[in-house]
């Protein structure tokens, strides 16, 4: 029985420190998302700069050339924004996963701790078990 208790121990121990692997994983995977995003946000402040320039350099004879360069202006903004979007949407995805690991590691971390009590009280059986017999031959 004992040895049935050690070795779910060992599977549950196992399956904690993946859940935890699991968890670290996505915490790495949203900070390097969102550590992309803000070299992307910079890229496109950059690029706005820039056409805010072209534009400001533009003159009243260049319409065409300032509806293009707000035109592309308004299309990185767009694509600044559904990023944005997707990004929110996969951290809360990411979330949730998180949520469910916590609640397995919760799960397995009550069930090693049974099975440690249960292991615990056995060995504690039998160690009485031996004082027991140990005294039985005394008294003869």
């Amino acid at each position: 029985m004992s040895d049935k208790h050690t070795a779910r121990e060992y599977e549950l121990k196992k399956h904690l420190r993946e859940l935890e692997t699991q968890r670290d994983e996505l915490d790495t995977r949203m900070k390097t998302i969102w550590q992309q995003e803000d070299h992307r946000d910079t890229e496109i402040m950059t690029a706005n700069r820039m056409l805010e320039q072209m534009g400001s350099a533009c003159s009243a004879r260049d319409k065409v050339i300032g509806q293009l360069i707000e035109e592309k202006q308004q299309m990185m903004s767009q694509m600044k924004n559904k990023r944005l979007e997707f990004a929110t949407e996969l951290e809360d995805e990411i979330r949730k996963k998180k949520q469910k690991i916590d609640w397995e590691m919760e799960d397995a971390c009550m069930e090693l701790a049974s099975v440690q009590k249960k292991r615990e009280e056995k060995q504690e059986q039998a160690d009485n078990e031996d004082t027991d017999g140990v005294k039985a031959n005394d008294r003869e």
